[in-house]
């Protein structure tokens, strides 16, 4: 962070006013008090990492991460990086409006699995819900604004995914928290990403067959590139290993294709529909 605008600068303040920071683009003209920040030399050295990774599978020696993570997860976050930190980054991708009305929010990917074992007709759960209401600031098709009960405050954090049901719908849809926020009136002010709007309850099994585990299919419908992509229990994603998918009566093989990202409890990782039985 500087007071003149160096390569690399991408965002700039003034400490004087009572605006957030803000993205810059093209050539900033100079402000006196003006403050300048941004990943500067660190996105050639993000671009070098990637292509390292690419190319070897290993991570550079100068760049440690404090302990080892999976290749996989390091090359999605530096991507990341690369995408947001780049001179022309993504823009919304649709618009948000200003929106009243709750949602029902339920914490964590095993809340989400007890939510949609409730919904089923011919299953008992006798587990207390753990489901909150928070209201709704703004919507996108993308994406929910929302004020948070105090009492959320224990778990809220950027990363964690949640359980979404829309006031005066039956079904559950899935979402990210992106942003927390606290305004001057002590509210928890939340950004959430929906991952998608209906949900469903699959159980999966490996391929060549063995014990059986709950997981939540995203989209009953694989994407231009033949895939899935489904939520299981943290650290069951393998690259080597495909599973089965039972969906009522039917069964299909999926065989990995990558880990998208995943959090204290879960990993959100895209399959290929290998065959159907």
């Amino acid at each position: 962070m500087r007071s003149d605008a160096f390569p690399g600068a991408l965002y700039a303040f003034d400490p004087k006013g009572d605006r957030p920071p803000a993205r810059l683009f093209g050539s900033p003209g100079l402000t006196f008090g003006v403050h300048y920040f941004g990943p500067g030399a660190a996105r050639e050295k993000v671009a070098d990492a990637i292509a390292a990774l690419e190319k070897t599978g290993v991570l550079p020696t100068d760049l440690y991460l404090g302990r080892p993570y999976p290749v996989e997860i390091v090359l999605t976050v530096l991507k990341h990086l690369a995408l947001y930190w780049a001179e022309n980054p993504p823009t919304r991708a649709s618009e948000r409006r200003a929106g009243s009305g709750r949602i029902t929010v339920v914490p964590g990917y095993l809340a989400l699995l007890d939510e949609l074992e409730r919904e089923e007709s011919d299953a008992l759960n006798f587990t207390e819900s753990t489901a909150e209401s928070w209201v709704v600031e703004n919507v996108s098709e993308n994406g929910y604004g929302a004020i948070v009960p105090a009492t959320a405050a224990d778990w809220l954090r950027v990363g964690e995914l949640v359980g979404v049901q829309v006031e005066g719908a039956t079904g559950w849809g899935v979402s990210i928290i992106r942003r927390v926020a606290r305004d001057e009136q002590r509210q928890y002010r939340v950004g959430m990403e929906v991952l998608s709007h209906a949900v469903l309850a699959v159980e999966l099994s490996r391929a060549s067959g063995g014990e059986t585990e709950h997981g939540v299919l995203l989209s009953t419908r694989p994407d231009s590139h033949g895939e899935v992509a489904i939520i299981r229990r943290a650290g069951r994603y393998d690259s080597k290993l495909g599973v089965q998918l039972a969906v009522g009566d039917q069964s299909y093989t999926l065989t990995p294709s990558r880990l998208i990202d995943g959090g204290d409890d879960y990993d959100r990782a895209s399959y290929k529909i290998a065959r159907t039985n």
